[in-house]
C-alpha cells in the first residue's frame, strides 16, 4: 500500500509538471494543435532577403489560449535568426499569423514552436526546404536576374503563360561589376550587356497578403487584378503603399469593382479615377499590343484625366481618353490598366504575353519582359543547384561591415606577443625547469611541471588577449536616409557594429517601433554554397505592431556583432531650393540636424554636380556654380571594390560605398531615374550624426524600459549619408496642390 501510494504521487506530480497542465480544462490539454505554414511565394523566395512565413493555427477548445510562435532558421552563413510573436487563441477562431524572417541559400530547414504563456513548448515541427541528399529543392530560390511577379485578385488570371513564353532582360547594377568585387574588372561593354533570367509568376490570395512592407522585399513587381477592395484590410493596404515608396512596383489592373475613394493604394497612383463607361479602342491602339486583328474592340474603361505628377507618362485614345498611365512614386514605381484586358480577348497564348510584356515593363523601369522561351542556363544568377550568387549590393554591403569592424581592438595579435609567449614557455619548460628539478633531485616530476606550466601559459595568453583588447563598449553605424521632396516620410537603413570587452547580452534602448531588424555578416565569397555549418551567430527579434525588435543580442569580446536596421523615416534633416539654369546651379540648403554638416554636393543627371563645404547646425548655406562632370556619388566605387578584390593596400572608406549597400541599392537606382528625367539630389554627409541608438546595461536586462540605463562609458561613432530629390517646381505644386508647397519644400525650376 505505501508504494502504491508513492507512485501514485509520482504520476500526479508528473503531470503537474508537464507542459499542458496549466493550458486549460483536460479536454483543452488534450486536444492538438491544427498548425499549417506556408513559406515565401508559393515556393519561391529570395536569398537573404526579407521572406513572407504564414502560419494558421486551429485548436478545439473551451478557454483561450495564449503563448507565442518561434520561427528559427539560418539567416546567411554564419547568422540565424530566430523570431518570435505573441499571440492568443480564442475558442473556435482560427488563427493566421503572418511573420517575415530572412533565409540563406539552402537552408535544409526551418523549426516552428508553439509555446504556452510560461514558455513551454506545446507543439514543435521542422519543415524540410532542402534535401541534399535527394537532392530535392522544395524552396526555389529566384536569382539576381530573375523577375517574380506576384499577383493577387482575381482568381484565374491570364499571366500564368508568362514563365513559357517570356524572359527577364536586365542590365548589371552599377558599382562593382555584375560578380560583384570578386570578379575581374568588367569592361564598358560587359558592364551594359544585357543579363537574361526567368520570369517567375505566382498568385496570391488577396486575404492572404502580408501586413508588412519588408514581406515584399523579395517581389519585384506586385499585380493587384481587379481585386475586391472592400476585401483588404487596412494593415495589407499600408503595407503595400510604404513598400512601393520605399522601392518597390506596383500595377493595378482595373475590372468590373471600382476603387473605393481615399482607398489607400489610390495615393500611389499619378491619377484620380472615375467611373466607367463603354468604349471602343481603335485598331491603331491595339496593334501595339498585338491586338490589331480585334479591330474596333469594346471595352469597359475607368475614366481618368491624364496623370500630372512628375515623370508620369500614359497612353491614351485618340479622344484624350486615357488607357494607361505609370510613373515614380516615392522611390518606386506604379501603374494602373484601365479596362480589363481580358474583355479584348488578350488571353492565352503570345497574345496575352505581349500585351502583359508591354503592361509590365511599364512600371519595371531597369528590367524588361521580352517574348522568347526562356534558357533554362540564362539565369543572370548564374545559379546552380548548389550554388547561388549574390546580387550586386553584397560587394557593398561587405565594404561596409570591413569599416565597422576596423577597430584597434579586433586588429591581428602582433606575432611579437606570440613568439615572445612561446619562447618563454619554451625557456620555463626546457633548461628551467630541468635545472630547479635536478637539483631538488626531482626529475620525474616533470610530466607534473610540465602541465602545471601549460595552464599557467594558458592562463597568462587569455587574460594577455582580454588586456589587448580592453576598452569601452563600441557602437559604430553607417546610415542612409532617403526623402523625395513633396512627399511625406522617408527611408532609412542602418548598419551597426557592436563591440565589447565584456561579453554579454547587451539591451539596445531607444529603438525605434517601426525597424525591421536583421543580423549582418559579411558574405565568404561571390557564391552561396548549400549544405552550409551551423550559424554562430545568432539574434532573437519579437515581431509585431509593424516592426521587428531585438530581444536577445549576445556579445562576444572576440567578434563584432553586425546588425542592419531599416525602418520609415519622418523625414530627412536637410531642406533644400534649387534653381537650376543649364550647367547654373543657384541653391539654399538648410542643415536642420543639432550637428554640422561636413561636406555635399547637388547632384544632376549626366553625372554632373556642384560641391558645397561644412553647413553648421540650424544654419543656411547659398551655393552657386556651375555643375562639373565627376564621378557618380562623388566616387568611383569600382576602382574601390576591385582594389579590395585584388588584395592591394586598404583603401580608405568611403561613406558613398554604402549607397550600393542591400537596403540602399534600391533606392539608389530610383535616385538615378529621377535624375535622368530632369530632378536634382541634394546629397549631406555628417560625419558625427545624432544617434538616439545606444547599449543597454546587461545588468539590467528585463527591466521596464523606463528604468533601463545605458551602458556606462560606451563610444558611439555615426556616419551618415542624406539625400534629398528636389522635384521641378511645377511638378511640387501639382503634386502637392498648391503654392505652399515650392514655398515649404523648395523645388527646382529647369
Amino acid at each position: 500500500m505505501k508504494h502504491a501510494w508513492l507512485c501514485g504521487l509520482v504520476v500526479l506530480m508528473a503531470s503537474a509538471a508537464s507542459p499542458s497542465a496549466l493550458a486549460g480544462p483536460a479536454a483543452d490539454r488534450d486536444a492538438p494543435f491544427n498548425v499549417d505554414c506556408e513559406i515565401g511565394w508559393r515556393g519561391c523566395y529570395r536569398p537573404l532577403r526579407w521572406t513572407p512565413v504564414e502560419i494558421g493555427i486551429a485548436r478545439p477548445m473551451k478557454e483561450p489560449f495564449e503563448g507565442s510562435v518561434t520561427l528559427v532558421g539560418q539567416q546567411d552563413e554564419s547568422s540565424r535568426m530566430t523570431i518570435v510573436r505573441d499571440f492568443v487563441l480564442t475558442p473556435d477562431v482560427p488563427l493566421r499569423l503572418p511573420l517575415v524572417t530572412r533565409f540563406t541559400f539552402g537552408i535544409p530547414e526551418c523549426t516552428v514552436t508553439i509555446r504556452d504563456s510560461k514558455g513551454r513548448p506545446a507543439w514543435q515541427k521542422t519543415y524540410e526546404l532542402w534535401d541534399l541528399s535527394k537532392q530535392r529543392q522544395v524552396m526555389t530560390a529566384v536569382g539576381a536576374a530573375d523577375l517574380l511577379v506576384v499577383v493577387s485578385g482575381r482568381e484565374k488570371p491570364d499571366l500564368g503563360r508568362l514563365e513559357e513564353t517570356t524572359r527577364n532582360r536586365g542590365h548589371a547594377p552599377t558599382g562593382g561589376g555584375w560578380g560583384g568585387p570578386w570578379s575581374p574588372p568588367p569592361t564598358p561593354q560587359a558592364k551594359d550587356e544585357p543579363v537574361l533570367g526567368k520570369v517567375y509568376v505566382r498568385q496570391r490570395l488577396l486575404r492572404t497578403l502580408p501586413h508588412d512592407w519588408t514581406a515584399y522585399d523579395a517581389v519585384d513587381l506586385l499585380v493587384l487584378y481587379d481585386p475586391d477592395w472592400t476585401t483588404m484590410l487596412g494593415t495589407q493596404s499600408e503595407a503595400i503603399v510604404r513598400w512601393v515608396e520605399s522601392g518597390g512596383r506596383l500595377l493595378v489592373v482595373m475590372g468590373s469593382r471600382p476603387m473605393p475613394e481615399g482607398h489607400p493604394i489610390a495615393r500611389l497612383l499619378g491619377l484620380r479615377i472615375g467611373d466607367a463607361r463603354s468604349v471602343r479602342l481603335p485598331r491603331e491602339t491595339l496593334q501595339g499590343w498585338g491586338l490589331g486583328d480585334l479591330g474596333g474592340a469594346a471595352a469597359t474603361l475607368w475614366q481618368a484625366e491624364e496623370p500630372d505628377a512628375f515623370g508620369w507618362t500614359s497612353r491614351t485614345l485618340g479622344t484624350g481618353e486615357v488607357l494607361s498611365a505609370s510613373g515614380p512614386v516615392g522611390f518606386g514605381r506604379a501603374g494602373v490598366v484601365l479596362f480589363d484586358p481580358a474583355a479584348l480577348g488578350a488571353e492565352g497564348g503570345d497574345r496575352a504575353a505581349r500585351f502583359w510584356a508591354d503592361a509590365l515593363n511599364s512600371v519595371l523601369g531597369t528590367s524588361s519582359v521580352e517574348l522568347g522561351k526562356p534558357d533554362e542556363d540564362a539565369s543572370g544568377a548564374g545559379a546552380m543547384y548548389y550554388q547561388y550568387a549574390l546580387e550586386q549590393s553584397a560587394a557593398a554591403s561587405n565594404a561596409v561591415l570591413d569599416h565597422l569592424m576596423d577597430i584597434r581592438e579586433l586588429e591581428p595579435i602582433s606575432i611579437v606577443w606570440v613568439v615572445l609567449l612561446l619562447a618563454g614557455l619554451a625557456v620555463v619548460i626546457g633548461p628551467v625547469d630541468y635545472l630547479v628539478l635536478k637539483r631538488r633531485g626531482r626529475l620525474p616530476l616533470t610530466h607534473l611541471t610540465f602541465t602545471l606550466y601549460i595552464g599557467v601559459f594558458s592562463v597568462v595568453a587569455y587574460f594577455g588577449v582580454l588586456a589587448l583588447r580592453s576598452g569601452p563598449p563600441r557602437l559604430r553605424a553607417v546610415s542612409v536616409a532617403d526623402a523625395v521632396q513633396g512627399r511625406p516620410g522617408g527611408w532609412m537603413c542602418r548598419y551597426s557594429g557592436i563591440y565589447a570587452s565584456e561579453s554579454g547580452d547587451y539591451p539596445l534602448m531607444n529603438v525605434g517601433r517601426e525597424e525591421w531588424w536583421s543580423l549582418a555578416a559579411p558574405a565568404s565569397g561571390p557564391w552561396v554554397s548549400a549544405g552550409q555549418q551551423a550559424a554562430a551567430r545568432r539574434m532573437t527579434c519579437a515581431q509585431g505592431d509593424g516592426g521587428s525588435m531585438p530581444l536577445e543580442l549576445p556579445i562576444s569580446i572576440w567578434v563584432m556583432q553586425c546588425l542592419a536596421a531599416e525602418a520609415p523615416v519622418e523625414g530627412v534633416p536637410i531642406a533644400a531650393q534649387v534653381e537650376v539654369d543649364g550647367a547654373k546651379v543657384k541653391a539654399v540648403v538648410e542643415n536642420l540636424s543639432a550637428r554640422p554638416v561636413s561636406r555635399g554636393y547637388i547632384l544632376m543627371g549626366g553625372d554632373r554636380l556642384v560641391r558645397f563645404g561644412p553647413i553648421g547646425p540650424g544654419e543656411r548655406l547659398p551655393v552657386a556654380g556651375v555643375a562639373v562632370v565627376g564621378s557618380k556619388w562623388d566616387k568611383d566605387i569600382e576602382a574601390y571594390s576591385q582594389s579590395w578584390y585584388n588584395g592591394g593596400p586598404r583603401t580608405e572608406f568611403a561613406p558613398e560605398v554604402a549607397l550600393f549597400a542591400a537596403g540602399n541599392s534600391r533606392r539608389t537606382e530610383a535616385v538615378g531615374a529621377y535624375l535622368a528625367q530632369g530632378a536634382v539630389a541634394v546629397v549631406a554627409f555628417y560625419k558625427d550624426a545624432p544617434l538616439a541608438l545606444c547599449l543597454g546595461d546587461p545588468s539590467a536586462r528585463g527591466a521596464p524600459p523606463g528604468r533601463m540605463r545605458p551602458r556606462t562609458g560606451q563610444v558611439i561613432e555615426h556616419e551618415q549619408i542624406v539625400r534629398l530629390v528636389v522635384l521641378p517646381a511645377k511638378s511640387i505644386l501639382r503634386s502637392r496642390g498648391g503654392a505652399a508647397a515650392a514655398t515649404e519644400n523648395g523645388g527646382s525650376a529647369p
